[in-house]
């Protein structure tokens, strides 16, 4: 906590004042990681009305996020794996992160797109395979890089045609 103090410059009562231990500073400091990551998606969609076309731009801002914020994304991906259960990211965190993509699965249902009682299945699938893609990308060196090759194979898949 001292280190961190000075880095960001302030005194270390005023960080203890803001966060009382190491464990609520590394879960607000993961949260606005995933929310800035998050926002990042969500403003490629904004404007975009038709539900398909806006899932279709969730879905490549998603993947697009391996490349663009690989750092990050390695980051976080390390930190779920902290053996120290103190430092372990909630499911809470991580659930926030998928988010758009489940709205976007909810609007397609609405326009009648898809069966809504598949939302649920189709969200944990679809952010799965993109998870699962990127973090092998940001993981292995010489694992393929999530493309938009790859958001159409896995759109196809969850919506034909």
């Amino acid at each position: 906590m001292r280190q961190i103090a000075e880095e960001a410059n302030v005194t270390k009562a005023a960080l203890y004042y803001h966060f009382p231990d190491k464990a609520t500073l590394f879960t607000e400091a993961t949260r606005d990681a995933i929310e800035r990551l998050r926002s990042q998606v969500r403003e490629r969609a904004e404007g975009v009305g038709d539900p398909i076309v806006r899932l279709r731009t969730l879905v490549h801002a998603c993947l697009e996020q391996f490349q663009t914020e690989r750092d990050a994304i390695r980051q976080l991906y390390v930190m779920l794996f902290i053996p120290d259960e103190t430092l372990a990211l909630s499911p809470e965190i991580l659930g926030e992160h998928g988010q758009p993509l489940r709205e976007a699965l909810v609007e397609c249902a609405r326009s009648g797109l898809l069966e809504e009682e598949r939302v649920d299945d189709l969200a944990t699938l679809l952010i799965g395979a993109i998870e699962y893609s990127g973090v092998m990308s940001v993981l292995t060196p010489r694992a393929p890089r999530p493309d938009a090759a790859l958001g159409a194979r896995l759109l196809q898949q969850i919506i034909p045609g």
